[in-house]
């Protein structure tokens, strides 16, 4: 059963990422892609999407940029910070005149998608937040 499970969400983080970065090509505002919308974040977009379809590729079990870092940690806080800037878009600063398109909310779903997949849930079973690192692993 876990095995399935890991194989489901696997699936879901490279589906979302690749529906992620297809997203970005689609209309957001009016008629502005994301690239034209918010260049700088689409960038961020664009990391997260890759990284989750690197996580789905490599099981998230290979480090990522340090060893305490696993890809599908950086999947996870890429997705999160993705979905947040989305949602600020859609919520405080699409430009005037202007109304959300197919685009945003579909980059919003797969961002969703990817850190719901990815996410590490130990805490909620009462794992601490922050583990404490032995000594021989710093």
């Amino acid at each position: 059963m876990t095995n399935q499970l890991s194989k489901s969400r696997e699936l879901i983080a490279g589906v979302g990422g690749a529906i992620l970065i297809g997203s970005l090509f689609l209309t957001w505002a009016g008629d502005a892609s994301a690239w034209n919308l918010m260049p700088g974040p689409a960038v961020v977009c664009a990391m997260a999407g890759l990284t989750a379809i690197t996580c789905a590729l490599s099981r998230g079990r290979i480090g990522f940029f340090r060893p305490d870092v696993s890809v599908g940690g950086a999947a996870d806080l890429l997705s999160v910070a993705t979905a947040v800037m989305i949602a600020w878009l859609l919520l405080f600063d699409l430009p005037s005149g202007t109304s959300a398109e197919a685009g945003l909310y579909v980059a919003l779903a797969a961002a969703i998608a990817i850190f719901m997949a990815v996410g590490d849930y130990a805490p909620f079973r009462g794992a601490p937040v922050f583990p404490r690192l032995e000594e021989r692993e710093r």
